[in-house]
């Protein structure tokens, strides 16, 4: 499964704008939602995702777009070791977000269309695990490519190093672009007995 350059025209060109009208008819902002799943999910299972959470979220007057990144590492992770999964990993989110990257075009296509359409469309972000370090490169891409704010940044169990946070997260909640800022842990007992079938030694 891919996604063209065609395929995120087609959802900035028609289907953000029919979303649009939908909320503006109901007096309404169209709240808009960049998901990033976590790390070692292969594309089937960030699919899968995407199919079982859209209606849920459209359900709610949420337009969500699913980021399903290559993390998938699982046939050979046990080889690799955890450091080196977990380093392919860290590059594959720092590419897409690269000059070249399909996620700094949906970036660049993000920043133009809420320019055009302002405090009408509300842009939100959820991060799962490793989909912390996606989002640290795509927002700061759309940033850079003019998105003047994100009404909310939250991520679950995140699994970004504190250095990358404070380094690529930081200064946009700081400087208030990212309005509303919310990260969710599990419990430490939890996160020490959970170790990731055998690739670390805690979650």
């Amino acid at each position: 499964f891919q996604t063209r350059r065609e395929d995120v025209d087609a959802i900035f060109d028609l289907h953000l704008p029919r979303a649009l009208e939908a909320a503006r008819a109901r007096n309404a902002p169209l709240d808009l939602l960049f998901w990033a799943h976590g790390g070692l999910v292969g594309e089937n299972a960030g699919l899968r995702i995407a199919h079982r959470q859209a209606a849920w979220w459209l359900r709610n007057e949420v337009y969500p777009i699913f980021f399903a990144w290559e993390t998938g590492f699982w046939a050979t992770v046990r080889a690799l070791g955890g450091e080196k999964v977990w380093g392919g990993m860290k590059w594959s989110a720092e590419q897409a977000s690269a000059p070249d990257g399909g996620a700094r075009y949906v970036a660049e296509r993000l920043a133009a269309f809420v320019g055009r359409h302002g405090d009408a469309v509300r842009v939100h972000a959820v991060g799962h695990s490793a989909g912390s370090i996606f989002h640290a490169h795509f927002l700061d891409a759309a940033f850079t490519a003019g998105l003047p704010r994100l009404e909310s940044l939250q991520f679950l169990a995140p699994a970004i190093r504190v250095d990358t946070f404070r380094r690529a997260v930081v200064p946009h909640v700081v400087g208030g672009r990212v309005r509303h800022f919310a990260t969710y842990t599990m419990q430490r007992d939890w996160e020490r007995a959970d170790d990731c079938n055998g690739v670390y030694r805690k979650s």
